[in-house]
């Protein structure tokens, strides 16, 4: 069996933009997509449980989950090719965004072309404490800020 941490087969792009939204109440609406590109594989599941943010700074009590998370399993080889899923839409308090953190469970996998197999994609800290995202970007309100997770599978390692 092979495993692999998730930090270490994705190289992960985020592209950030925003638009004048309107609502007027001190808060932006964030929407996070995730998409990926091609990769030698048949199949890279991950497990998103929870999108977390964290706009306090506070790196041990800052975290809110966003509403409207699309918590599923995620074949990352279906976003490929300009295809992208919606992984939250929600209102965000307006004023620094620090960090973004996936929550992922225990059902990643990579499965290789012309097998069967599944390969168990060990995670722990992802599972525990969330894949973190440093953004240190100022989000305004009446804004909506939109970010692309550009996964590279074509790095992955199984080995």
């Amino acid at each position: 069996m092979v495993t692999a941490l998730i930090l270490s087969i994705v190289s992960l792009t985020m592209l950030i933009s925003c638009k004048k939204n309107g609502t007027g109440d001190g808060t932006a609406r964030l929407q996070i997509y995730l998409t990926d590109a091609p990769g030698d594989y048949e199949a890279v599941y991950i497990d998103v449980k929870d999108v977390q943010i964290n706009v306090t700074g506070d790196t041990a009590n800052g975290w809110q989950s966003m509403q409207g998370v699309n918590a599923t399993v995620y074949d990352l080889l279906r976003l490929v090719n300009d295809d992208d899923t919606i992984l939250a839409d929600a209102q965000i308090p307006s004023g620094r965004l620090h960090q973004i953190r996936l929550v992922l469970g225990t059902e990643n996998y990579v499965k290789i072309e012309g097998t069967s197999d599944l390969i168990k994609l060990e995670t722990p800290s992802a599972q525990q404490s969330g894949l973190k995202l440093n953004v240190q970007y100022d989000v305004t309100d009446d804004r909506l800020y939109t970010i692309l997770l550009d996964f590279d599978v074509a790095t992955v390692n199984t080995h």
